[in-house]
């Protein structure tokens, strides 16, 4: 058989139309058809992955998540999820695969459905809280001989059991690792890992590679556990460090005081970033500012959150540009500026929750500071308006849920000139009466996220650099300008969503849409070929009312993919899944659809539909606790 396969193309062709567990069988039949899977297909696919254990008995959920790099799944369902492909397999399928593409992976992610503590009440809860506790050996996967990642640079571990042995592992046959994550681990007792106790901090500092340590624990059983932020800080020399822990302590006097003001006192922290929440009272922001920031002079991003507003004044911000003579980048959250001083070196700063701020701060701000990146999100400021130009070095802009009216006659007044290099606008103003005239001031936007009420939609093709658009939806928007923005002649993503808190269930949406115009305009558009390739409707009435429209939309545009979100499919109500399969406009060019990254081939459905949603029924689960997640993909 091996002599008579000589077509390496032929067979590369074929082997496109098979997933992934036809393709693992295949690499069993003989040398070649391992080869082209392996080495032809899987080396470009495979080398970021996910992999999701849901229960004792459920196989594992694996994911090539190659689109978007990013282990925190808590972002909005987007572009990202194309590319995006989920197989299950069971723990000697996933040992198998792991074998076969073992060198090829660069990050790997492992993790198990989030747990919500607050919700548990006795032991019977707890006792089901642990059965979704697995370590890694669990998901089919080890880091001995049999698993050498060796060109691994990235894992993270969510609501595993991690012990010593595995970091051991790691350091020993992972040797270009350079970012471990620990999102909410267990030890091997299941009960809140500590760092510097279930594992040792001159493990993490024996791997020579490793330049970025994430931390968090959000949510923790053991409610009188408490880090040292000392313990940590000190003893860990990374580039990045991420501590997000909700109790955490900075003690000054321990039995090795005056050895920790020494350290504290002399050495420079080589750490380029660093992330801590959240600071739980003053007094502990305070022991922060006054003993461990001096050491972190080498900084380059710098992100505080607190539960708390901790009051900070002009010599927290002096004190920073003074002492971190690099830094680039600052975000706080939940903090009270009691008064303010600008530092000359950021070119990013973003405030969330924050108050104290008054208008000639946000000038300062703005106009002498040069920022590349200004975001303001829920932050309070006081002042009369004065009109003051903006750095035309601003790139990228966020306002959400702030004093709009001030901030919008601001951008107005900077029209043209001062807003020339603006490429992303995120800008909600769910109350507004007046558009900003966004199309006059921002000629480079490529990126813009708002609400229909504050954008004039007549005057979008002036946006000729435009290629992302999002509209949030809270009040009615006539069909007639959604079909406008279906012909910019430059825009390739378009996201039609439903503003947050808006009244009415997914399905019960239509009141968002005037239908204003007629079937006959209708006709004459889809027909028509347009250049976006990315269309998410987020309103599911919207989208079954004109249904024939976006169907012939989708077979006159072969590169157009639509995303429609229907979070009822992950509560076992299949009516619009049945709808659209049997829909007689379906498109014949698709061969399959995925549902939350799962793909189903056509064919399935149309020969047993209850046999292809049980596939989906297996790992919908998942899914329950992030209803915005739910996605179907055309």
């Amino acid at each position: 058989m091996e002599k008579v396969i000589t077509n390496v193309d032929v067979l590369y062709e074929i082997f496109q139309y098979l997933n992934l567990e036809e393709l693992l069988k295949l690499t069993q039949v003989c040398r070649q058809f391992r080869i082209v899977i392996v080495d032809f297909i899987w080396k470009n696919k495979y080398k970021n992955l996910e992999v999701c254990k849901m229960s004792q008995h459920f196989g594992m959920l694996l994911t090539n998540n190659a689109a978007n790099n990013n282990y925190n799944r808590n972002n909005e369902v987007g572009y990202e999820c194309v590319k995006e492909d989920k197989t299950i397999l069971n723990r000697k399928d996933i040992d198998t695969f792991l074998q076969l593409i073992v060198d090829n992976i660069k990050t790997l992610v492992l993790y198990t459905p989030t747990i919500n503590y607050k919700s548990l009440n006795d032991d019977n809860d707890m006792m089901k809280c642990s059965s979704l506790i697995f370590s890694p050996t669990e998901f089919g996967v080890t880091f001995d001989y049999r698993h050498r990642f060796i060109n691994l640079t990235a894992i993270s571990f969510q609501h595993v059991i991690i012990c010593e042995k595995d970091l051991r592992l790691l350091n020993r046959y992972c040797s270009k690792l350079q970012k471990i994550c620990l999102d909410n681990c267990f030890n091997s007792n299941e009960k809140t890992l500590v760092m510097g106790e279930d594992i040792k901090i001159n493990t993490l500092q024996n791997m020579s590679e490793l330049k970025i340590l994430e931390i968090t624990v959000s949510d923790t059983i053991d409610k009188e556990l408490t880090y040292d932020l000392n313990k940590i800080l000190n003893k860990l020399n990374m580039l990045q460090l991420v501590i997000q822990i909700r109790n955490f302590t900075i003690n000054e006097e321990d039995d090795n005081g005056v050895a920790t003001r020494q350290v504290l006192g002399g050495l420079t922290n080589p750490c380029e970033e660093l992330t801590i929440g959240y600071f739980r009272s003053q007094r502990i922001f305070r022991k922060f500012n006054n003993l461990i920031l001096n050491n972190f002079k080498c900084l380059k991003k710098l992100v505080l959150e607190s539960w708390s507003l901790i009051s900070i004044n002009e010599d927290f911000f002096k004190k920073l540009q003074k002492t971190c003579s690099q830094l680039e980048y600052l975000k706080l959250q939940n903090f009270e500026i009691a008064s303010f001083a600008t530092i000359s070196t950021l070119n990013t700063f973003i405030l969330e929750n924050c108050s104290g701020l008054i208008w000639r701060d946000l000038m300062a701000i703005l106009s002498n500071m040069k920022l590349k990146t200004f975001s303001i999100t829920d932050t309070e400021y006081i002042g009369i308006f004065e009109y003051f130009k903006v750095a035309t070095t601003l790139e990228n802009m966020l306002v959400n849920n702030c004093q709009r009216n001030h901030l919008k006659k601001l951008f107005e007044l900077n029209n043209g000139v001062n807003l020339r290099n603006l490429s992303t606008l995120i800008w909600h103003d769910n109350f507004a009466q007046m558009p900003i005239y966004v199309a006059t001031s921002c000629l480079k936007l490529r990126t813009l996220i708002t609400e229909p009420s504050s954008l004039l939609i007549n005057n979008l093709y002036s946006l000729s650099s435009l290629e992302k658009l999002k509209l949030r939806v809270g009040r009615k928007i006539k069909f007639s300008k959604i079909m406008i923005i279906l012909k910019h002649p430059n825009l390739r993503h378009f996201t039609l969503t439903k503003l947050e808190g808006s009244d009415g269930y997914d399905e019960y949406d239509d009141y968002l849409i005037d239908y204003d115009i007629y079937d006959q305009e209708l006709m004459e558009f889809e027909d028509k070929r347009i250049n976006l390739t990315f269309l998410n409707i987020s309103l599911n009435s919207f989208f079954k009312i004109v249904q024939d429209f976006w169907f012939n939309l989708l077979q006159n545009n072969p590169k157009l993919i639509i995303m429609i979100r229907y979070n009822r499919l992950l509560h076992n109500d299949h009516t619009f899944l049945k709808f659209i399969i049997n829909h007689r406009k379906f498109p014949k060019r698709l061969k399959s659809i995925k549902i939350c990254g799962y793909r189903i081939e056509i064919r399935e459905f149309k020969e047993n539909f209850e046999t292809a949603i049980e596939k989906i029924k297996t790992f919908s689960n998942l899914y329950k606790d992030k209803e915005d997640k739910g996605y179907i993909l055309l």
